[in-house]
């Protein structure tokens, strides 16, 4: 896995999921879990760009935990 930058950011699908927390930080797979009370509605992780191009595994990275933390 490819180390994720701040550049992935505009890439990132999080502020586009149902599960987002307006406000959030999104890149949950960089950062890790939201701090927000958030409650899974869907998951877009699987098909973001940044999530494909770095090989991710897992999903919901804003419940789980970032990437390889899963």
């Amino acid at each position: 896995m490819a180390p994720l930058t701040e550049q992935d950011r505009a890439r990132c699908a999080c502020t586009r999921c149902p599960t987002y927390v307006k406000g959030d930080t999104g890149l949950f797979c960089l950062y890790g879990k939201s701090e927000q009370a958030v409650v899974e509605r869907g998951c877009f992780c699987r098909t973001c760009s940044v999530h494909i191009e770095n090989h991710l595994q897992g999903r919901a990275f804003c419940l789980r935990g970032k990437a390889g933390e899963q």
